[in-house]
Protein backbone atom coordinates (compact mmCIF):
# COMPACT_ATOMS: atom_id res chain seq x y z
CA UNK A 1 0.00 0.00 0.00
CA UNK A 2 1.09 3.40 -0.89
CA UNK A 3 1.40 5.75 1.43
CA UNK A 4 -1.18 8.38 0.32
CA UNK A 5 -3.57 4.67 0.36
CA UNK A 6 -2.40 4.42 3.86
CA UNK A 7 -3.43 7.95 4.55
CA UNK A 8 -6.81 7.49 3.60
CA UNK A 9 -7.23 3.69 4.98
CA UNK A 10 -5.94 5.09 8.53
CA UNK A 11 -8.19 8.17 8.03
CA UNK A 12 -11.46 5.84 7.61
CA UNK A 13 -10.80 4.21 10.19
CA UNK A 14 -11.04 6.44 12.97
CA UNK A 15 -14.44 7.54 11.02
CA UNK A 16 -13.52 11.04 8.81
CA UNK A 17 -15.60 11.19 6.12
CA UNK A 18 -14.57 13.84 3.18
CA UNK A 19 -16.93 15.53 1.42
CA UNK A 20 -16.31 17.57 -1.99
CA UNK A 21 -17.30 21.30 -0.74
CA UNK A 22 -19.32 23.05 -3.51
CA UNK A 23 -18.65 27.23 -3.55
CA UNK A 24 -21.57 29.94 -4.89
CA UNK A 25 -21.15 32.46 -7.26
CA UNK A 26 -23.79 35.53 -6.32
CA UNK A 27 -24.07 38.62 -8.80
CA UNK A 28 -25.23 41.68 -6.97
CA UNK A 29 -26.73 44.54 -9.44
CA UNK A 30 -24.83 47.30 -7.52
CA UNK A 31 -27.30 50.11 -7.17
CA UNK A 32 -29.26 49.29 -10.05
CA UNK A 33 -32.40 50.89 -11.17
CA UNK A 34 -33.47 48.45 -13.26
CA UNK A 35 -33.45 45.14 -14.34
CA UNK A 36 -31.80 42.27 -12.01
CA UNK A 37 -28.73 40.19 -11.30
CA UNK A 38 -27.96 37.00 -13.07
CA UNK A 39 -28.19 34.02 -10.95
CA UNK A 40 -25.82 31.08 -10.69
CA UNK A 41 -27.83 28.05 -9.20
CA UNK A 42 -24.57 25.97 -9.97
CA UNK A 43 -21.92 24.99 -7.13
CA UNK A 44 -18.40 25.43 -8.15
CA UNK A 45 -15.90 23.00 -6.75
CA UNK A 46 -12.26 24.98 -5.56
CA UNK A 47 -10.09 25.12 -8.52
CA UNK A 48 -12.72 24.80 -11.14
CA UNK A 49 -13.12 27.26 -14.18
CA UNK A 50 -16.15 29.29 -13.68
CA UNK A 51 -17.91 31.14 -16.24
CA UNK A 52 -18.51 34.91 -16.02
CA UNK A 53 -22.47 35.37 -16.59
CA UNK A 54 -23.62 38.40 -19.03
CA UNK A 55 -25.61 40.80 -17.77
CA UNK A 56 -29.00 38.77 -18.73
CA UNK A 57 -31.03 40.39 -16.28
CA UNK A 58 -30.89 43.76 -17.82
CA UNK A 59 -29.43 45.36 -15.28
CA UNK A 60 -29.50 48.91 -15.59
CA UNK A 61 -28.80 52.17 -13.55
CA UNK A 62 -29.66 55.87 -14.56
CA UNK A 63 -26.47 57.48 -15.56
CA UNK A 64 -24.40 54.65 -15.71
CA UNK A 65 -23.19 52.21 -18.38
CA UNK A 66 -23.31 48.41 -17.45
CA UNK A 67 -19.23 47.99 -17.47
CA UNK A 68 -18.70 44.17 -16.54
CA UNK A 69 -18.43 42.63 -12.96
CA UNK A 70 -15.80 43.28 -9.88
CA UNK A 71 -15.52 41.83 -6.54
CA UNK A 72 -15.91 45.15 -4.10
CA UNK A 73 -18.98 47.15 -4.66
CA UNK A 74 -16.71 50.37 -5.06
CA UNK A 75 -15.47 49.43 -8.17
CA UNK A 76 -12.55 48.43 -7.20
CA UNK A 77 -10.60 44.94 -6.63
CA UNK A 78 -10.56 42.01 -9.73
CA UNK A 79 -12.59 43.03 -12.66
CA UNK A 80 -13.63 40.20 -14.75
CA UNK A 81 -15.76 40.51 -18.32
CA UNK A 82 -18.69 38.53 -19.33
CA UNK A 83 -17.38 35.21 -20.81
CA UNK A 84 -14.05 35.52 -18.81
CA UNK A 85 -13.33 32.53 -16.81
CA UNK A 86 -11.83 32.58 -13.07
CA UNK A 87 -10.46 29.76 -10.69
CA UNK A 88 -12.86 29.10 -8.39
CA UNK A 89 -10.93 29.95 -4.50
CA UNK A 90 -11.91 27.85 -1.25
CA UNK A 91 -14.86 30.38 -0.48
CA UNK A 92 -18.17 31.48 -1.52
CA UNK A 93 -17.85 35.03 -4.03
CA UNK A 94 -20.04 38.07 -4.72
CA UNK A 95 -19.43 39.65 -7.89
CA UNK A 96 -20.65 43.43 -8.11
CA UNK A 97 -21.86 44.91 -11.21
CA UNK A 98 -19.51 47.60 -12.10
CA UNK A 99 -20.68 50.78 -13.48
CA UNK A 100 -19.32 53.62 -15.78
CA UNK A 101 -20.60 57.16 -15.65
CA UNK A 102 -22.56 58.28 -18.51
CA UNK A 103 -21.39 61.36 -20.24
CA UNK A 104 -24.31 63.50 -20.89
CA UNK A 105 -24.22 66.43 -23.43
CA UNK A 106 -27.15 68.73 -23.78
CA UNK A 107 -27.06 71.97 -25.60
CA UNK A 108 -28.98 74.19 -28.00
CA UNK A 109 -27.19 74.72 -31.77
CA UNK A 110 -29.96 76.71 -32.47
CA UNK A 111 -33.64 78.71 -31.29
CA UNK A 112 -35.56 76.25 -33.00
CA UNK A 113 -33.10 72.94 -32.40
CA UNK A 114 -33.18 71.51 -29.43
CA UNK A 115 -30.57 68.85 -28.76
CA UNK A 116 -30.13 65.67 -26.29
CA UNK A 117 -27.14 63.77 -26.98
CA UNK A 118 -25.53 61.13 -24.77
CA UNK A 119 -21.53 60.70 -25.28
CA UNK A 120 -20.20 57.08 -23.73
CA UNK A 121 -16.53 57.57 -23.56
CA UNK A 122 -15.66 53.97 -22.94
CA UNK A 123 -17.42 53.16 -26.38
CA UNK A 124 -16.88 56.44 -27.98
CA UNK A 125 -20.28 56.34 -28.21
CA UNK A 126 -22.85 58.56 -29.48
CA UNK A 127 -26.94 58.01 -28.54
CA UNK A 128 -29.66 60.32 -28.16
CA UNK A 129 -32.88 61.89 -29.77
CA UNK A 130 -33.04 65.90 -31.33
CA UNK A 131 -35.19 67.78 -32.59
CA UNK A 132 -33.73 69.21 -36.29
CA UNK A 133 -34.77 72.81 -37.65
CA UNK A 134 -37.72 71.37 -39.66
CA UNK A 135 -39.52 70.48 -36.17
CA UNK A 136 -38.49 66.79 -36.90
CA UNK A 137 -37.32 64.01 -34.46
CA UNK A 138 -34.44 62.27 -35.12
CA UNK A 139 -32.18 59.40 -33.25
CA UNK A 140 -28.36 59.91 -34.09
CA UNK A 141 -26.32 56.71 -33.15
CA UNK A 142 -22.66 55.49 -33.51
CA UNK A 143 -19.17 54.87 -32.91
CA UNK A 144 -16.43 57.11 -33.59
CA UNK A 145 -16.93 58.95 -36.70
CA UNK A 146 -19.90 57.01 -38.13
CA UNK A 147 -23.01 58.28 -36.86
CA UNK A 148 -26.19 57.26 -38.50
CA UNK A 149 -29.19 59.10 -38.18
CA UNK A 150 -32.90 58.27 -38.77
Amino acid sequence: MDAFAACIYDLAIYGYDFEAVEYNVTYAGNGNTSGHAPSDDEGHYRHTNVIVKDNVGNLDRTGYDFAGWTTNPDGTGTIYNPGESFKMTGRDLTLYAKWKETKDVAYKKAVTANHSISYHPAENAVNGTMRNLEDKWCTTVGKGNQVARS
